[in-house]
């Protein structure tokens, strides 16, 4: 009996040993936003890596998939080749995400380029209470900003791999997809169906 209470404690403590090693997990969210007040229309759209889950964080990496192409000037197009990482530019001003359950609750960041006027100089994601102003979430072109994309207080979407979106300014959850919406109204059909059907059956045998 005693030896079997030892093997026990052995695994037990083996097992601790083991589960104190493991490190959280890191996770990543693809993150979008659609020009509402910025002078270039499109989607910028990429992905923040290395976050942890119920913790406040930084990003390991900022990468930047797909920008509008009115964003950059045609001549200068050829330079620009996707993912550009902004966690590699000259300044990083801000780089802190809160992820609760799975879903990014609030944080910031703020990466500068440079000052050549050609270049994409500046991205901005915001999740969260936003300064005054449209100065959510925003990548622009130009020391001065001339060209820009650029959200107001609402429109940043952050997803994980599995599927659970945060939106600015709405609740934690995913967004449906219009399959789904197909799927629930004809659930909703199904059910309505069948209680009219044990109406009409209840009132035959009444």
């Amino acid at each position: 009996m005693k030896r079997h209470l030892h093997l026990a404690s052995a695994i037990l403590a083996a097992s601790i040993t083991v589960s104190a090693a493991v490190p959280a997990s890191a996770l990543d969210f693809f993150f979008s936003f659609t020009n509402d007040v910025g002078n270039v229309s499109g989607t910028v759209t990429g992905e923040v890596f290395g976050l942890t889950d119920n913790a406040t964080s930084a990003a390991t990496s900022v990468q930047i998939f797909t920008w509008p192409s009115a964003l950059i000037p045609l001549a200068s197009q050829p330079t620009y080749t996707a993912p550009l990482d902004a966690t590699t530019w000259a300044s990083q001003f801000g780089n802190s995400f809160t992820v609760v359950g799975g879903v990014v609750t609030s944080g910031a960041f703020h990466a500068d380029n440079s000052t050549a006027v050609s270049s994409l100089d500046r991205l901005w994601l915001n999740f969260g209470p936003c300064s005054s102003g449209p100065t959510c979430s925003f990548l622009s072109l130009g020391s001065d900003d001339s060209q820009y994309v650029w959200t107001g207080v609402e429109g940043t979407t952050f997803c994980n791999a599995a599927g659970k979106c945060s939106t600015l300014g709405g609740p934690p959850g995913g967004v449906p997809e219009p399959a789904s919406w197909a799927l629930m109204l004809a659930g909703f059909g199904a059910i309505g169906t069948a209680l009219r059907s044990r109406r009409r059956i209840a009132v035959s045998f009444g």
